[in-house]
This record gives C-alpha cells, sequence and structure tokens, in this order.
C-alpha cells in the first residue's frame, strides 16, 4: 500500500530566506494532479510565468508529454514520501526550452 508522510505544519516565512527559490503544491486525487500554492519570485523570472494558483492538468492539457513528466516526477514524493531532485530542461515551455533547471 501506500505509505503516508505526516508533514509538520510549518509557517512559510519561517524559512522567509528561501521563498523565492522555492514552490509549494497541493496533491490532488492522490497525485494524479497537483496545484501550485506558491511559486517563489526567481522560479517566476527564470520560468517567465506565475501559475500561482494553477492545476497542472490545466497548465499542461495541450502538452500531454509534459504533463506526464511532471507527474511521474513527482509521484515518488505521494507513493514513497521521499524527496526527488530533477534537472533538465523546461520543455514545458518550449519557448524556454533552452533554459536548464534543477531542484
Amino acid at each position: 500500500g501506500v505509505q503516508t508522510c505526516a508533514l509538520p505544519i510549518f509557517d512559510p516565512i519561517e524559512i522567509k530566506s528561501h521563498l523565492s527559490t522555492l514552490f509549494m503544491l497541493d496533491v490532488i486525487d492522490e497525485g494524479r494532479d497537483y496545484h501550485y500554492r506558491l511559486i517563489g519570485t526567481e522560479i517566476v523570472e527564470a520560468s517567465g510565468r506565475d501559475v500561482t494558483g494553477a492545476r497542472f492538468s490545466d497548465l499542461y492539457a495541450t502538452q500531454p508529454e509534459a504533463l506526464a513528466l511532471v507527474l511521474r516526477t513527482f509521484a515518488p514524493v505521494v507513493s514513497e514520501g521521499r524527496p526527488v531532485f530533477a534537472v533538465g530542461r523546461m520543455l514545458w515551455r518550449p519557448d524556454r526550452d533552452f533554459r536548464r533547471f534543477e531542484g
């Protein structure tokens, strides 16, 4: 079965110095979708868009390969309760796919 991991509740202000480089997601339907709760300003600047409040399924509705990739990337967080490290190109932004990311 799926293990759950109870994370401590914290106030993002406690990590204020890191907020510009973080994003927070809400898991929807056991990881079949996600909702961007918070996106740091440096991420917004690098990606060229602020998608705070958006669902992955809406953002990537016309890009099924990109949607599948981001869902696979975050799957271990939900299914195993562990962090993931990802590196690559911004496939979800064809106009910026020359930009690399890691996180």
